[in-house]
């Protein structure tokens, strides 16, 4: 009986130092370490939407591997990644909510097996070195972290730190029905007058991005009353663009960023900006007819020579391009043809590398053109302030929420299978 008093007590001490050696469960939320750009990324939606969309046709194994299974069975439940982020130093971490730690160290140290990845001892902790891509894993408790090009001691010593919810995280944990969200808020945007950037993305038929843009009252870009876009549909690539010039001049932050990446081609930016008006039109793509007046020597019935005139058409390119300017036109002009961006050869115009283009002026609007047929702008009803298309997908940003106190921009990029087709054949032939 004494002896099953000593088995029985010292069996109930040994579960209670086991029990008492594990450390309480810890939601995930309370532990993220927080940076300049956070958010998440929901792998099984990604893994369900891409099998579903005409992108599985890129890679045959997206059909035959399942994220979410491949999860389950390395005991992780919670699909949603939370990462963070700091683009200036270009580093991240990654967050994942570990469900079965013992079945997650068992795949752990099979793959690890498998693919000889390099252990280290770090801190008192096993952490995994994917030295080529500069990046370390590690499980602390529940959680395991990914890092890329930050220091592991630093990183391990700041979420262990970490035992209390950063509100730096609360949309990001309140955001629903999305497979993946960000939000970047740092000093650089507040330099050019943005509070903060968030984006969204889903795939079905082509991969969409929505980015909204909540500015400050400084920011340049406001919209004038109404949009134009040329009434040609056949262009493979357009973009169209309008400004409030009052705002912009006003933002020597954005004019000095800007004349900068002007500088790098040799056009004149501070100059167009002081002429410019605000609003810009660009189309190519489709095929216009090129009418020339030829003349020809041709015999007559009396067997004499005479001269003829001939109509030679041509097809070209159609190009389009359309601004409007203000009285210091001519200065901008002059200062482009004397770096070479604009040549005038009899009544057609050489822009940089683009091809002769005619030129119509009525009032301010000056538009060059390829082709006989004069281009023309129609209105487009939405609240929009730039919209960019090619063969390949669209981008446009259009005016959601427009206030006294706030301004929201949508970004809205609609990237076609195509283009993704095109840099998944070029990633396989390097």
């Amino acid at each position: 009986m004494l002896k099953f008093v000593f088995v029985s007590f010292g069996l109930l001490l040994f579960i209670g130092c086991k029990w008492n050696a594990e450390k309480p469960f810890t939601p995930i939320e309370n532990r993220l370490v927080a940076d300049e750009c956070v958010g998440y990324v929901l792998l099984d939606s990604i893994d369900q939407q891409l099998k579903t969309s005409t992108l599985s046709s890129i890679s045959p194994w997206l059909n035959m591997f399942s994220i979410r299974a491949f999860l389950l069975n390395s005991g992780i439940k919670n699909t949603r990644v939370y990462f963070s982020a700091n683009l200036e130093s270009q580093s991240a971490r990654a967050f994942v909510q570990i469900s079965d730690t013992v079945l997650f160290d068992t795949r752990l140290a099979e793959l690890t097996e498998i693919y000889q990845l390099r252990k280290e001892n770090i801190a008192k902790e096993n952490v995994i070195c994917l030295d080529r891509f500069n990046m370390k894993a590690v499980r602390v408790d529940s959680v395991l972290i990914f890092t890329y090009n930050l220091l592991i001691e630093d990183e391990l010593l700041a979420f262990k730190e970490q035992n209390y919810f950063d509100t730096a995280w609360t949309e990001v944990i309140q955001k629903k029905g999305q497979p993946f969200y960000s939000k970047l808020q740092n000093q650089k945007l507040t330099d050019f007058s943005i509070e903060n950037i968030s984006a969204t993305a889903k795939v079905d038929s082509s991969l969409h991005v929505s980015v909204l843009i909540n500015k400050l009252p400084q920011f340049p870009f406001q919209f004038a009353p109404a949009f134009r876009t040329f009434s040609s549909t056949e262009s493979t690539f357009s973009v169209d663009l309008l400004l409030e010039k009052q705002q912009l001049n006003r933002h020597n932050k954005w004019r000095n960023y800007l004349a900068t990446l002007g500088r790098k081609i040799g056009f004149p930016t501070t100059h167009f900006f002081d002429a410019w008006e605000g609003e810009f039109h660009f189309a190519k793509g489709g095929v216009d007819i090129e009418r020339n007046i030829e003349i020809v020597t041709v015999l007559d019935e009396n067997f004499n020579t005479v001269e003829r005139k001939k109509i030679k058409e041509t097809q070209v390119e159609a190009l389009q391009l359309m601004f409007n300017l203000n009285s210091t036109q001519d200065a901008l002009f002059l200062e482009m043809k004397e770096t070479g961006f604009l040549n005038k050869e009899k009544d057609r115009y050489n822009f940089f590398i683009a091809p002769p283009l005619s030129l119509l002026k009525v009032q301010n609007i000056h538009s060059f053109y390829s082709g006989s047929k004069v281009p023309t702008l129609s209105s487009v009803k939405t609240n929009r302030v730039l919209a960019l298309k090619t063969e390949k997908g669209t981008l446009t940003i259009n005016l959601v929420l427009d206030n006294e106190f706030q301004s929201v921009y949508e970004v809205l990029v609609d990237i076609k299978s195509g283009l993704i087709n095109e840099l998944s054949d070029l990633s396989l032939t390097r």
